[in-house]
């Protein structure tokens, strides 16, 4: 999250709460899909921890790496293979995402391992450094298989949601591209408290 070690907790604070609602409300078919503000909690809660470190004048590379492991492994992995469950209509298609989602996460666990990482801060936002072979294909690929697992459902729902993350995610690009992972994760983050609203309608 941008800003502050405060707005980082607070959205963790209400993504854990909307997520518990969600997961109250989900049916089993849809218990994973209840699963993503949760997660999201999570991964904000760490990047709240490192705006403490921040702020004390270091670097928490523990809050970091758990931060990272979100959005460069379980992202790309959990969002295909949830809507791949979901989706009966779509499955050849979420197939091919969920072995792209293994991909990407391959190569950015690869980058995790072996590549320095720099945390730091740029106008109010936490940047996270770390050089990513091929990083545009990259890129295109982790969109495809994060946005587009929802945008090209065959569930209307999830589709407008893939609509907004993705415009999330433009935005992000064009205005904070320095501290992108972090601001476009916050956006999302938030975002997936909207995810209540479907799962309460269709687990009725």
């Amino acid at each position: 999250m941008c800003y502050s070690a405060g707005s980082s907790f607070i959205a963790s604070a209400g993504l854990a709460t909307m997520g518990v609602a969600s997961f109250r409300v989900a049916d089993k078919k849809h218990k994973a899909l209840a699963m993503i503000p949760i997660a999201f909690s999570i991964q904000q809660a760490f990047e709240g921890f490192q705006w403490i470190s921040l702020g004390s004048g270091g670097v928490s590379f523990l809050a970091a790496y758990g931060f990272l492991f979100f959005a460069f492994l379980f992202w790309p992995v959990y969002v295909p293979i949830t809507i791949f469950e979901l989706d009966d209509k779509r499955k050849r298609f979420m197939r091919w995402l969920v072995g792209l989602g293994v991909a990407v996460s391959a190569i950015l666990f690869s980058s995790l391992v072996f590549e320095p990482l720099s945390v730091t801060v740029r106008n109010s936002s936490i940047c996270y450094d770390i050089y990513v072979p091929f990083w545009l294909a990259v890129s295109l690929v982790y969109i495809l298989v994060t946005c587009g697992a929802f945008f090209f459902s065959s569930k209307p729902g999830l589709q407008w949601f893939g609509i907004i993350l993705t415009l999330s995610m433009l935005f992000s690009g064009l205005f904070f591209f320095y501290a992108f992972t972090s601001v476009w994760c916050f956006f999302s983050a938030v975002l997936s408290s909207l995810l209540y609203f479907y799962i309460r309608s269709e687990s009725k």
